[in-house]
């Protein structure tokens, strides 16, 4: 049996010394919930996904401010105007004295600003460019999941194929 003493003793170590973050999930974010309920460690789960961020940076130390010079406009400057809030940012865009404002976008979200960068008139090298930007855009400023190296060998790797195919479902 273990002593009161022990008990006061651990007692305070804990409000002393440890710390506890809790985390709450709404209705929208039930994926997410499930997902760490189906884990066996969750406190492990969770400590691992924070060091394998750190490792990549920290995810919501995303880049604020992306330039890219276009084959024909010059260049095209994106920056993060708002704070990261319900897994979303505010974006501003300009090319060539346009300027155009994105609220509350994800990454998934990513594809609204390269069709409005095209619709603006800004031709790209080739839709592997093109392919690059929009997930620059959407996994390394939207949503840190991804570092500027990895999407670099990830557009490496995509064959002609795949480019077009991602181009007819996403670019009008």
């Amino acid at each position: 049996m273990v002593s009161d003493a022990k008990k006061r003793a651990d007692e305070k170590y804990r409000k002393e010394k440890m710390k506890q973050v809790v985390v709450r999930f709404s209705p929208r974010e039930s994926d997410l919930y499930e997902h760490l309920e189906e884990q066996p460690n969750k406190m492990g789960y969770i400590k691992q996904l924070i060091k394998d961020d750190m490792e990549r940076g920290g995810s919501m130390n995303t880049k604020t401010h992306y330039e890219f010079v276009s084959a024909n406009k010059g260049t095209v400057t994106v920056d993060v105007t708002g704070e990261y809030r319900d897994r979303c940012k505010d974006l501003a865009v300009e090319v060539d004295g346009a300027y155009k404002e994105f609220d509350e976008i994800d990454g998934g979200s990513a594809d609204d600003v390269i069709n409005w960068i095209v619709r603006e008139g800004v031709e790209f090298e080739g839709t592997r460019s093109m392919w690059f930007n929009a997930h620059y855009i959407a996994s390394v400023m939207l949503d840190g999941d991804a570092t500027e190296q990895e999407i670099l060998d990830e557009a490496a790797a995509m064959t002609e194929q795949g480019l077009a195919d991602w181009r007819e479902a996403f670019i009008d």
